[in-house]
């Protein structure tokens, strides 16, 4: 007994930092996309476009004659089809989808059906449904409910998903 004391002591004074929390590191192959997704549509919704643009991965080759890979965002919704081609684009259309978002009301999205895969470790790919629903409409007061599917292009680069492609078409 008096042997296990100085072990049961130890393991005492080091319980705080193993049972510590520790931030979840982003999942890998598909649920990591889908929950890049959810985060991404959770920053829209919260009005960060900040956070938002952080998604939005760096374009690549942009100086080879083929290969160049630029971030883009397509957006096909009331206001017709709008397009981002290369991140700062992609991150200016953004904004102005989110400003459009905060002057109309505070939406909620929800996931109404999801598929991803991956071709590797690092690339994938997710088509969603969604419902954007904000908690009342424009002159009745009734909640504005709004389906959309997305589709996403990701690849996991320094530890987390970044969106290379996205489409937003609003379905309604």
């Amino acid at each position: 007994m008096k042997r296990l004391l100085p072990l049961v002591l130890t393991l005492a004074g080091l319980a705080p930092f193993l049972l510590a929390p520790r931030a979840a590191a982003p999942a890998a192959g598909p649920a990591g996309v889908l929950h890049m997704n959810e985060d991404w549509f959770a920053a829209i919704d919260a009005g960060d476009v900040k956070k938002a643009a952080s998604f939005l991965a760096a374009d690549e080759g942009l100086d080879r004659e083929w290969g160049a890979r630029p971030c883009t965002l397509f957006l096909h919704d009331a206001d017709g089809p709008r397009a981002g081609h290369r991140r700062e684009a992609a991150r200016e259309l953004l904004a102005a989808w989110i400003a459009e978002g905060a002057r109309t009301g505070p939406w909620r999205t929800e996931v109404d059906w999801a598929r991803s895969e991956c071709a590797s470790g690092d690339v994938g790919y997710a088509v969603l449904e969604l419902r954007r629903t904000r908690a009342a409409g424009a002159d009745d007061g009734l909640p504005d409910v709004r389906r959309y599917r997305v589709t996403t292009l990701a690849s996991h680069r320094e530890g987390r998903w970044l969106l290379h492609h996205a489409q937003v078409d609003e379905l309604d």
